[in-house]
């Protein structure tokens, strides 16, 4: 019964330094080096890259109004920039990307 060939080695990812050294005549007699597992780092940083790929696309989905609405206390129109005033749900979904929906509060009537 023959077993399947196993990779006992994973994939490392490996960071690296090599210093040659010189005789009094510069010639390399030999090299030094170390060299460091860097997996655990590269496996963060690459989860890292995700999560901001992640956020920009959520940020980009995002738009917010800012600032204080002008909003009439009797009406409840909102004052637009040109000094218009504009209902409720026609100011949101100009300046968001809300979908409006229409319904009644239990005190509306």
């Amino acid at each position: 019964m023959s077993k399947a060939k196993q990779n006992i080695w994973p994939n490392y990812m490996l960071g690296t330094w090599l210093v040659p050294l010189r005789d009094d005549t510069s010639q390399i007699t030999a090299v030094m080096g170390v060299a460091r597992d860097i997996t655990n780092q590269k496996w963060l940083e690459d989860d890292k890259q995700k999560l901001l790929n992640n956020l920009q696309e959520v940020l980009a989905q995002v738009k917010t109004l800012s600032g204080l609405l002008p909003i009439c206390s009797v009406c409840k129109r909102i004052r637009d920039d040109n000094g218009y005033w504009q209902q409720v749900e026609g100011y949101i979904q100009k300046h968001t990307d809300a979908p409006s929906h229409m319904g009644y509060a239990p005190n509306a009537f």
